[in-house]
């Protein structure tokens, strides 16, 4: 089955855009979990404000 360009070249800009998206989540979701644990360890003190 013959596949044309015009499909192929979609096909590829397709599969790049959602391997981009994918990098971005998952590096987004790294930052949020390093956030939500900088509140957290804000929040609870880690016994350094007391010394």
């Amino acid at each position: 089955m013959a596949v044309s360009g015009a499909a192929r070249a979609t096909a590829w800009i397709v599969a790049v855009v959602a391997g981009r998206a994918s990098v971005g989540l998952i590096v987004a979701g790294r930052d949020g979990i390093a956030a939500a644990g900088d509140v957290r360890d804000n929040a609870l003190g880690d016994g350094s404000e007391r010394r």
